[in-house]
């Protein structure tokens, strides 16, 4: 009997010993394959950038000046701030980015842009200046465990353009006899976009791009000019090394075209701080009156208030630097930037 309940114990014993052993594996098992790749940063909003300040020069409307800062405003929200100014070019716009989830965020961008472009009418040539409003929305979606796959995005804009009646002149001499009726005439222009990011390799990111645009420029003195249609774009980022990263793109929309190439370059990186200079080049067209315009400009970043007790950051870091950081990133890049406005003649001459 004794014999008995010993034994019978020993089982009891050995189940128990079997049981916690089974749960701790299920247990390991469970969290090898729930645990995020990248552990969640939510750290105490502070001042830190980036602070960008380019100098920009362009064969159509000379200098612009244009200082940019974007920041986390909480734990779940980033405010950018740009505000450029130039001889005949200013732009202020504003982006706010929101975290709803670890992976999915937004973000809204409300934009004035205005130039003094010249118009060359029947009557003569005048220089006046004329504003635009842009408004743009975007959601995007990152799976943080999808090796690979950076993010998709979908995004929305909206153009509005300043239309304005001009007083009636004679024509000069060269153009005929007659009155030159004159109207500088905008348009209104809505734009969709669907994206996709990836990172085939550690060193380099892709960024695609369709879009699909339908814009109108309500004419009086000459017929309607409207076209929709789909375009397309592409980007890449590409590391060269530990302190160099060279960007170029290619956007074609039916508002306007866009060809764009960087190289950024960290001269020093301290602990806790980054700074970089990069060299700029833009070549933009569009279907308003302004044509080609090629722009250089020389730009410096800075961004302060890092970890104190990490290593120096540079380009071969990981891309993804905790939630933090990739809302400011998302949010550093607006919804929503034409580079021109969108202004076309709508004139007319009547006969003596």
């Amino acid at each position: 009997m004794l014999q008995g309940f010993a034994m019978a114990s020993r089982i009891s014993h050995y189940c128990a010993q079997l049981a916690i052993a089974a749960t701790t594996l299920c247990c390991n098992v469970s969290f090898a394959e729930f645990i995020p790749e990248i552990v969640p940063d939510r750290s105490v909003a502070a001042m830190n950038g980036p602070f960008q300040f380019a100098i920009e020069h362009s064969d159509k409307f000379q200098w612009m000046f244009d200082p940019k800062y974007t920041n986390d405003i909480c734990a779940f929200d980033a405010l950018s701030l740009e505000f450029g100014f130039g001889t005949q070019v200013f732009r202020t716009s504003a982006t706010w980015g929101h975290a709803i989830s670890d992976t999915l965020f937004t973000k809204v961008t409300g934009e004035y842009f205005a130039e003094d472009p010249d118009f060359a009418f029947t009557s003569g040539t005048i220089d006046r200046w004329y504003g635009q409003w842009g408004l743009g929305a975007d959601i995007r979606y990152r799976p943080l465990t999808r090796r690979g796959i950076h993010s998709v995005h979908f995004a929305f804009q909206y153009l509005n353009s300043q239309s304005e009646n001009l007083p009636s002149l004679p024509n000069l001499p060269v153009n005929g006899a007659g009155t030159n009726i004159r109207r500088v005439c905008g348009t209104q222009e809505m734009g969709a976009d669907l994206g996709v990011r990836v990172q085939p390799w550690q060193t380099g990111v892709f960024d695609f791009e369709l879009y699909y645009d339908s814009m109108d420029y309500a004419r009086v003195n000459e017929p309607t000019d409207g076209s929709s249609g789909i375009g397309f774009g592409m980007a890449i980022n590409q590391n060269l090394n530990d302190c160099i990263v060279v960007t170029l793109s290619g956007t074609d929309r039916r508002p306007y075209y866009e060809y764009f190439a960087r190289i950024k370059w960290i001269p020093t990186s301290t602990v806790g701080s980054l700074f970089e200079i990069a060299l700029q080049f833009t070549s933009d067209g569009g279907a308003g009156v302004f044509g080609k315009e090629e722009r250089v400009a020389l730009a410096l970043f800075y961004s302060w208030g890092g970890d104190t007790y990490a290593t120096p950051r540079n380009y071969h870091d990981p891309y993804y630097r905790g939630l933090r950081q990739d809302l400011v990133d998302y949010t550093t890049v607006p919804v929503v930037r034409p580079p021109q406005i969108f202004e076309q003649i709508d004139q007319a001459t009547t006969q003596p």
